[in-house]
């Protein structure tokens, strides 16, 4: 807004400063007012993305407790002359300790021709390629080289998993077939039909490496799989062979009790975390604008806040529904968890009474009730698993929160806007007043050129003296 700086000068009134004075009180209060909106606006959006980094960091913790994988975690420990021979994956497996051995590994067939003139070619036919239960036909033009073969061989046996390469030495040219599917019942075999020069890429192949089983053996008992990895050969592991042992390996599997008690405690810890943050956010703060003023929440009294706190203590109280009736766990008191006056979540070192302490209650269902453990949290109807629904409403990419910042940038795209128009309101008000004013400072500046001629008229006329 553009300040003109003559009026008055006329007149030699000092307008400026009033025209000044009507602006600023037609600004200042609805300035006021946009200055307080924006401020509440930006420390609401700064208490929303609070609130979100605090589910999100609460919610991963959660994710974590609704997978059922969680509870069936087992400490692995491989001991010998080999421990790199195998891998061992455990899912709801048992205590035990195995004597492991690998025998052999799982193969696939390879074979080669017998070597060639370079750039021999090869009369019409069909080249007929079998593994197991699988086949292809492979036609093969007069005149196609080795390569051409073996490039149509590649085109066609995809499914197959046969790889064709010619490799040129100073003797000559041979083709080479490999195949990736493994094990004895799956040895690859290659027939033709046609011209009989197609023999020497089909019956009069070298076998350079029959197909094979892998071998195992577990507390001496052999175990033969067409691949490496043996799903069945202890229930709940799974041991994938990497190499020939040269002796037993010993494979001691328990209970990984010590990541479990993590879980749950990080929980305890994550929720407990959540709940300061929201306690925080919400506090209503008290005292107004006095020296001894309690600085309320960015979130005060706001309703988001109040409905998450609501819900979360609401289901974390309550029991498992698929749980009950069956006279072991089915809410957090069972895992050892138990709430204080305040709302805080622990595993208490004490028991109530002659109660049990949290960290027996979690111990006895870690070592004798895991499976209620495990859906307590993540069964279909499991806390975790309906807490992270719950936080996902608000969280989630469409949920409460991306409302609520996309509301509040609204707004304050709004003010931007409201503070645009009352410029361009001001500036109005300010011509519309130096109009009023320019009138006046003229009729001033009449009276005072007036003024100014009568008084310079009298001092030219004649003084009158009188004698004593």
């Amino acid at each position: 807004m553009a300040a003109i700086t003559n009026a008055g000068i006329g007149s030699g009134l000092d307008l400026e400063s009033i025209i000044k004075v009507y602006v600023n009180a037609e600004k200042a209060p609805q300035e006021a007012i946009l200055n307080k909106k924006e401020e509440t606006t930006n420390t609401q959006l700064s208490g929303i993305g609070k609130l979100k980094s605090a589910i999100s960091s609460f919610q991963a913790i959660v994710k974590k407790l609704a997978d059922a994988k969680s509870f069936d975690q087992s400490s692995v420990n491989i001991t010998g002359p080999d421990t790199d021979a195998f891998t061992v994956d455990t899912d709801d497996a048992s205590n035990g300790s195995f004597q492991i051995e690998v025998q052999q590994l799982a193969k696939g067939t390879r074979l080669a021709s017998n070597l060639m003139t370079s750039g021999s070619t090869f009369g019409a036919g069909t080249l007929s390629f079998s593994v197991g239960d699988k086949s292809v036909d492979v036609t093969v033009d007069a005149g196609d080289t080795l390569n051409d073969i073996r490039q149509k061989i590649n085109d066609a046996s995809g499914e197959l998993g046969v790889s064709a390469n010619v490799v040129n030495t100073d003797a000559g040219s041979q083709l080479t077939l490999t195949s990736s599917t493994t094990g004895a019942a799956n040895n690859l075999t290659v027939n033709y039909s046609g011209d009989t020069s197609l023999a020497a890429l089909s019956t009069g192949l070298n076998v350079q490496q029959a197909a094979q089983d892998a071998v195992i053996t577990v507390d001496g008992a052999t175990v033969s799989n067409d691949t490496n990895t043996f799903d069945k050969a202890i229930a709940g592991v799974s041991i994938e062979a990497k190499s020939v042992t040269t002796g037993a390996n010993t494979l001691d599997i328990s209970r990984d009790t010590d990541s479990i008690k993590k879980l749950v405690q990080d929980f305890v810890d994550g929720y407990n975390t959540l709940k300061s943050s929201l306690d925080d956010l919400g506090a209503p703060g008290s005292g107004g604008d006095s020296d001894d003023a309690v600085q309320g929440g960015d979130l005060a009294f706001d309703p988001l806040v109040r409905s998450l706190k609501s819900q979360v203590q609401t289901l974390l109280t309550g029991s498992v529904a698929s749980l009950k009736g069956q006279g072991g766990i089915d809410n957090l008191y069972g895992a050892g968890i138990t709430f204080d006056n305040q709302g805080k979540m622990s595993i208490a070192s004490f028991g109530i009474g002659s109660g049990p302490s949290g960290d027996a209650r979690l111990e006895d269902a870690i070592n004798n009730k895991i499976s209620q453990l495990g859906q307590l949290f993540a069964g279909d109807d499991g806390l975790a698993v309906k807490l992270d629904g719950i936080l996902d409403t608000y969280s989630g990419s469409d949920g409460a929160i991306s409302q609520r910042q996309t509301a509040l940038n609204d707004t304050l795209k709004n003010i931007t806007k409201q503070r645009s128009d009352l410029e361009n309101r001001l500036s109005n008000y300010e011509s519309t007043m130096r109009k009023k004013f320019d009138g006046l400072d003229q009729i001033v500046a009449k009276y005072k050129e007036t003024g100014n001629y009568l008084t310079n008229a009298l001092k030219g006329l004649p003084t009158s003296s009188s004698s004593e």
